[in-house]
């Protein structure tokens, strides 16, 4: 209505919500706010400027993940909707292609925002919810913060400082003439992690996860107990073999 004679070029969906913890702890309307956001969010925004677009046969820009391409413990939901975003993505760039309109994704990795949950935050809507105690009793405050921890230390240690690099990105997707009908904002490391998660076999992204965020099993109670990690353990049996030799120097 404002546009005042000009044409609408493009439009970059780009609203998200971010949550971490075990699947079985969502309730169904909280994962159902988080499709709402993060995936009909999308559609909605497209449906409603496709007519100016076809107009101007412009450009959708979508935020995406590396989240999308991988699922690691405790990223259940915010990984399905992103899976999600990508084959949105996907699917509209063949449908849209004969009214001229291009779709781009934009797949970040994980950045250094307010997006990032608190482990305290996590801990706290465990503690407060509404699960079965027999749910509870079998988790256990302990697992709780633990993996909380573990779960966004991880996070935040693959996460990158520069939030410009996606501004910049966006700014490509939505100017660059011959865009990329993809677009990653990660560096060589998470690179790497992203070719070897489409590259290799799922059973090599489960040992990945076993690596990183596997630091409990089920005690002679029945309940969770904390073990050290198979990283951790490995890290240990390297150090018995080097300090000795550190020793003698």
């Amino acid at each position: 209505q404002n546009l005042d004679g000009n044409g609408l070029w493009a439009v970059v969906a780009n609203a998200g919500v971010f949550g971490a913890m075990e699947l079985e702890w969502w309730t169904i309307a909280e994962m159902k706010q988080h499709f709402d956001i993060n995936v009909f969010g999308c559609v909605r925004t497209v449906q409603a400027f496709l007519p100016l677009l076809r107009q101007s046969r412009g450009r959708v820009v979508l935020t995406a993940s590396y989240a999308g391409r991988g699922t690691a413990s405790w990223n259940n939901v915010y990984s399905m909707t992103k899976h999600a975003v990508i084959s949105l993505g996907d699917g509209l760039r063949r449908e849209l292609m004969k009214w001229g309109i291009s779709v781009v994704l934009v797949e970040p990795t994980y950045y250094k925002t307010a997006i990032l949950p608190k482990p305290e935050a996590i801990v706290k809507k465990y503690q407060e919810s509404n699960l079965p105690k027999e749910v509870k009793d079998a988790y256990g405050d302990d697992y709780a913060s633990e993996m909380a921890d573990i779960s966004v230390n991880t996070m935040a240690f693959f996460a990158r400082d520069n939030v410009d690099e996606v501004v910049d990105t966006l700014e490509k997707a939505v100017c660059a003439r011959h865009p990329r009908q993809m677009y990653r904002c990660d560096g060589f490391v998470r690179w790497l992690l992203v070719v070897i998660f489409l590259c290799f076999p799922l059973v090599f992204h489960d040992f990945l996860d076993y690596l990183f965020l596997h630091h409990h099993e089920v005690g002679p109670d029945g309940k969770l107990v904390k073990r050290l990690s198979m990283l951790e353990r490995i890290t240990n049996k390297v150090k018995e073999i080097l300090m000795p030799q550190k020793l003698k120097k």
